[in-house]
């Protein structure tokens, strides 16, 4: 007959043979190299699912106020439409697609790199684009949108959490961060543009404070009602708020100081000279300055960080 395994008892222990080596010098692995394509898909999976919360904060303050049918609102709707959704139709199952589509295509950098994207973090990404094209594919009414949007917003958060407390820290780390910083520190930059313009109807400052989740964050900083200069610094200049333009500016400066040079040089690379750049028309800017004729050229400066770093690692 045949058998698959053989098992021979011995009286005394046997030694293991192994190909591993002893040594604890030996043990430690050597840094790892990421492949541009690895880090051009983990850049872009957090653009993407920035750009999604984006989407549904605007969406969740749009509806919101669309049940209220004061002047004051209904101008705001109109507002909000023409600027932030450029016109879209304003149906909820439409506009939903703003904030699925790029869900979906963040999920699609993450399935292509699979081998270096946590498991735990691709089954929450799977979970949070089956519930926004659920979203977009039922019938919601106006009045229940700001709650379903909500409850997927909890969900996105979630996801970063895991994404950001569980990722080991190491260069696909830092694109992936990156890509979340360039993100929201430009379309913080286009929202404050669009609410501190000329034509900005009233409500727009409280609108900004809303879409950049800082309403708590004012209230106990200035203690008053809000104004151009108190939202300008709060969204715009405050090193300390997780949703301003220089918070990220900052955050990305030093991503991009530790990512691998390019060659051995004292001077900055096009990307350092760039984000320098930024970051310190920010830090010595008022906040009484921060204007739309200053936001609009900022916003295309950091589109230009993002341009410069895929030209220098991602290309």
């Amino acid at each position: 007959g045949k058998v698959a395994d053989v098992w021979i008892a011995s009286a005394a222990p046997v030694a293991t043979p192994s190909l591993l080596t002893q040594g604890t010098k030996d043990r430690i692995a050597a840094k790892t190299i990421l492949p541009s394509r690895a880090a051009d898909n983990l850049f872009w999976l957090g653009r993407y699912v920035e750009r999604s919360e984006q989407y549904m904060r605007i969406f969740r303050a749009y509806f919101a106020r669309k049940a209220d049918s004061a002047a004051q609102e209904v101008a705001m709707h109109s507002f909000i439409r023409s600027r932030l959704f450029q016109d879209a139709p304003h149906d909820a199952n439409i506009l939903a697609d703003r904030f699925s589509e790029p869900l979906g295509q963040g999920l699609k950098a993450a399935s292509r790199i699979s081998d270096r994207f946590s498991p735990d973090g691709m089954m929450a990404l799977r979970s949070l684009v089956d519930t926004a094209r659920r979203l977009e594919a039922k019938p919601v009414a106006p009045d229940d949108v700001p709650a379903e949007v909500s409850g997927l917003l909890r969900q996105i958060t979630g996801f970063a959490g895991l994404v950001h407390e569980n990722m080991y820290h190491h260069d696909g780390w830092r694109f992936l961060s990156l890509g979340v910083s360039l993100e929201r520190a430009a379309n913080m930059a286009e929202l404050l543009a669009v609410c501190l313009s000329d034509d900005a109807p009233v409500g727009a400052l409280d609108l900004a404070l809303e879409v950049g989740d800082s309403v708590v964050s004012h209230r106990a900083r200035y203690l008053l009602w809000s104004n151009a200069a108190s939202v300008a610094d709060l969204l715009g200049l405050d090193p300390h708020n997780p949703r301003s333009i220089r918070y990220h500016v900052s955050r990305a400066k030093d991503h991009i100081a530790h990512l691998p040079r390019q060659e051995a040089s004292h001077a900055l690379s096009d990307v350092e000279r760039r984000v320098l750049l930024a970051e310190t028309r920010l830090r010595t800017t008022p906040a009484a300055e921060v204007t739309p004729a200053m936001l609009d050229p900022l916003k295309r400066d950091i589109w230009q960080v993002s341009d410069a770093l895929t030209g220098s690692f991602l290309a």
